[in-house]
């Protein structure tokens, strides 16, 4: 509990020496921070915004949750920043662009740069790397939120949206490998450069640099392609792009050289794009069976891009050639790299077979092109990384045990919404409750796994308790293991969303409101981040 006095020491004199931009409180930056360039400091000293009010709801609250936002860790706070700009955009346009803005720029000194995304086949919910995912799919990296900004402000001034735009430099996702469960995510960013791309597109030209800055963008773009995850997102935006078969043919020559570079990373080339299965072995079951490798129906990863550019470009009488020879190349390289286990091909299926594949494949797109070739050997095979499986030590077998009988009785018989209104039933939530009283963070492999699993155990309990005694202690329970927890500071995004649980959790319906109880037990918090949150809670839904 000492660090979480310090940290609300830390809140108020932040409080304290904090500045009144626009409409909100902003802390000053830390001192590791950037000094701010010239033009961030001239975009903080334009004018406030006026006090602003939405329908039935008061300027008063409206600021009140703008303040709130800005008493959070960086990443809630962009976050919330860009959720309340969402909610005011339309009757108070001047204060979402400021909020805006104000998010962009908190993004800076957020970790990690990007999103990720699982890439590990199969694997428990229950699990240190399930519940890593839970943190990155917050979309509360720099990445992401600077994405997120642009897209909010592009409908309310898309000058500044383009601006903002332009100051994310476009990712170079590195290879992963087979050590990492996740590849990263950044189609986000290529949904905003989409959305810039047509705001370029949309204005009148005044001179030949304006008329060819939305080619130079997507040149900028593409040359710092440097993995497969970003060929997916990518394609879709050159297809929507509306280019001259010039500007194609460039883009295209561009694409092919970045391939020629990509890294062997069986992990990013095997992982999946959208819902399907993805892997080196998928392509053989729907060509070898005589499948079309079309869109829709093709498994390897960069199977329906190639398939979308080769037909871009044959519209546009461009010789798809290079591509696919790039593309050949990569595969041959990785071919005969080193494989993740997860990716090997299943049953019967060989890497003789996928080769055979691939080659009649490619041989549909580029008639001619040099076969890729079947590795003399087994390629070197590395292991997936353990998955840190949950529910693995005496005391939390003792409590999952616990928690499985307030959902089954002893013969295993689902409980009913009758029998959860019985006394029996809420002695059983009283005694899962004593059991947790005397489990440690110490007793767990890390304090992620010690909260995420104190967590689960209460996940559905709240709903089904009527208020009382029993009902407090739950929340009770659950607003000590949030402010305890060190991964309000040391991953903020995965903290949060145990937090988002609780308030989903605390709703018999899911269509319903917050409960009151619920918002009012984060704002009654001595903690100033959980206090913050119960106002946005109440504001936001």
């Amino acid at each position: 509990m000492v660090r979480s006095y310090a940290a609300e020491f830390l809140a108020l004199v932040v409080l304290a020496g904090a500045t009144r931009i626009g409409a909100q409180v902003v802390a000053p930056p830390a001192p590791s921070s950037p000094v701010p360039t010239q033009n961030k400091i001239q975009k903080n000293t334009t004018a406030a915004p006026k006090p602003c009010a939405l329908p039935g709801i008061s300027a008063q609250r409206v600021q009140e949750a703008v303040d709130a936002s800005s008493m959070l860790q960086p990443p809630l706070a962009a976050d919330a920043m860009i959720r309340i700009a969402a909610k005011v955009a339309a009757p108070c346009p001047a204060l979402a662009k400021d909020l805006l803005q104000h998010a962009f720029d908190q993004a800076d000194s957020v970790e990690p740069e990007t999103a990720y995304k699982l890439a590990v086949p199969g694997g428990s919910t229950d699990s240190r790397v399930s519940y890593s995912e839970h943190g990155y799919s917050q979309q509360m990296d720099r990445l992401s939120l600077q994405s997120r900004a642009v897209l909010g402000m592009a409908p309310l001034d898309a000058k500044t949206a383009i601006q903002l735009f332009q100051r994310i430099p476009p990712p170079r996702p590195p290879a992963v490998g087979c050590s990492s469960a996740f590849v990263p995510d950044v189609s986000i960013y290529y949904e905003a450069l989409g959305k810039e791309f047509a705001l370029l597109r949309a204005r009148k030209p005044r001179n030949d640099a304006v008329a060819q800055a939305p080619l130079a963008q997507l040149q900028d773009v593409v040359g710092a392609t440097t993995s497969p995850v970003q060929m997916k997102p990518l394609t879709a935006v050159i297809e929507g792009a509306e280019l001259t078969d010039t500007e194609l043919s460039l883009l295209m020559n561009a694409l092919a050289a970045g391939i020629e570079s990509f890294p062997v990373d069986d992990r990013s080339l095997s992982a999946k794009a959208d819902e399907g299965d993805l892997g080196m072995a998928g392509i053989v079951a729907d060509v070898s069976h005589g499948h079309s490798p079309m869109p829709s129906e093709s498994s390897l990863l960069l199977v329906d891009v190639m398939y979308d550019l080769v037909a871009l470009s044959k519209r546009s009488k461009i010789s798809p050639y290079p591509l696919v020879h790039a593309y050949r190349d990569y595969l041959d390289r990785s071919l005969h790299g080193p494989h993740c286990q997860g990716n090997l091909p299943k049953g019967s299926e060989s890497l003789t077979s996928t080769c055979k594949a691939l080659n009649a494949w490619l041989a549909k797109f580029a008639p001619g092109i040099e076969p890729v070739s079947i590795p003399d050997s087994d390629p070197p095979v590395e292991p997936d990384p353990d998955q840190g499986q949950y529910w693995l030590s005496p005391k939390t077998k003792e409590l999952l045990m616990d928690a499985k009988h307030l959902n089954f009785d002893d013969n295993w018989r689902r409980f009913t919404d009758a029998d959860r209104k019985t006394p029996e039933w809420q002695d059983r939530v009283g005694h899962l409750l004593n059991d947790m009283d005397d489990w440690r963070p110490t007793d767990e492999p890390d304090p992620a796994a010690y909260y995420h699993q104190r967590c689960i155990l209460i996940y559905r309990v709240l709903a089904d308790l009527p208020p009382g005694a029993l009902y407090d202690r739950v929340v009770s329970a659950w607003i000590a293991t949030f402010a305890d927890s060190s991964l309000q500071w040391d991953n903020p995004a995965e903290w949060y969303f145990e937090v988002s649980k609780f308030l989903e959790f605390s709703k018999k319906d899911r269509k319903a409101p917050t409960p009151a109880a619920a918002i009012a037990s984060l704002k009654n918090s001595s903690n100033s981040y959980l206090h913050a949150l119960g106002v946005l809670a109440e504001f936001l839904q």
